[in-house]
């Protein structure tokens, strides 16, 4: 049922045309380039698969998946922190640009009367 669904959908994508160039929707190098390590990691798939118990399997699983849940959590928290500090520091520079605002207020932390207008009114009139 899958290898059928598979070749309808590879037969009917066959006469489809990139929308805004003129090539193939497939991509045939990137199918070629992936096409070996497929046929050897399917090999190597199925052979574990005889060699292992299938406690052991599940046990390499658990410890795979976990490996991949600490690795995300991670990355999340970093990307966090870049965007969190890119936002901060994009703020920060618009309000340094808002009219009759000086660097040296904020330095010391002193606040200018027109400094309460928020930041997204500031955008907008620009």
């Amino acid at each position: 049922m899958i290898t059928g669904a598979a070749a309808t959908t590879v037969f009917y994508n066959l006469r489809l045309r990139h929308p805004t160039l003129e090539l193939p929707i497939i991509d045939y190098d990137l199918a070629l380039l992936f096409q070996p390590m497929l046929i050897l990691g399917i090999s190597i798939g199925v052979t574990l698969n005889v060699l292992f118990a299938d406690w052991m399997i599940i046990i390499l699983l658990i410890i795979f998946f976990i490996g991949i849940y600490i690795d995300s959590i991670t990355a999340t928290h970093v990307l966090c922190f870049v965007l969190g500090a890119t936002f901060f520091i994009f703020f920060r520079s618009m309000q340094q640009h808002q009219p009759g605002h000086s660097s040296k207020a904020l330095k010391h932390g002193k606040k200018k009367p027109n400094q309460n207008r928020s930041h997204i009114s500031f955008i907008l009139k620009t």
